[in-house]
């Protein structure tokens, strides 16, 4: 179970997520093959209806062409607004 600050955080993440796919013109379904993943994974993060695993962050972060440590920060500053 995650404490509110982590789940503000998840939120953030499938927010700033949808946003920088958007950015790129990308489907669901681009960044799911971009990042190794399935597009009905991708919905679901986008969506909060599962959470980020570090697997998962990492597959994200390399399709943005980030790395992890920055994805979070990102999501960091996204959701402090």
């Amino acid at each position: 179970m995650l404490n509110q600050k982590e789940e503000e955080l998840m939120e953030a993440l499938s927010s700033l997520i949808a946003q920088k796919r958007q950015a790129n013109s990308w489907s669901e379904e681009d960044l799911a093959r971009t990042a190794n993943l399935s597009a009905r994974r991708v919905r679901a993060l986008e969506t909060g209806r599962e959470n980020f695993s570090l697997d998962v962050l990492s597959k994200l972060a390399r399709a943005f062409n980030q790395s992890v440590l920055d994805l979070i920060a990102e999501a960091e500053d996204f959701r402090n607004g």
